[in-house]
């Protein structure tokens, strides 16, 4: 899997030749739950939308590399572009998934 500033990628291979046997893409939708900004300012992201996104690509693609698929995953790499600073609560959740900063741009990863 790959998250970049507002999609992620997933890529199924073939361990044993390297060969892609499939692929899934989806919009983390960045900054759509918290608002829009200028490239020159930080764009907020809410975390709900990167677990969806990376759940909706991994369904995607174990999806098109056929039936069974992710009963042979063996492994699961996942690489960003860049650090996404989170505000978190005592408990490691994202603000942003916690009740009352559901839509608190200050709460959401910072892209």
């Amino acid at each position: 899997m790959d998250f970049g500033t507002d999609s992620v990628r997933t890529v199924v291979i073939d361990a044993t030749n390297g060969k892609e046997l499939a692929s899934g893409w989806r919009s983390t939708g960045a900054g759509r739950r918290a608002g829009t900004a200028t490239c020159e300012e930080p764009v907020p992201a809410a975390p709900l939308d990167y677990v969806e996104g990376l759940t909706e690509s991994v369904k995607a693609a174990l999806t098109k590399a056929g039936r069974r698929a992710g009963d042979r995953v063996a492994g699961i790499g996942i690489d960003t572009t860049g650090s996404t600073p989170c505000a978190v609560d005592r408990d490691g959740t994202p603000l942003a998934l916690t009740k009352g900063f559901e839509d608190d741009p200050d709460a959401m990863f910072v892209l």
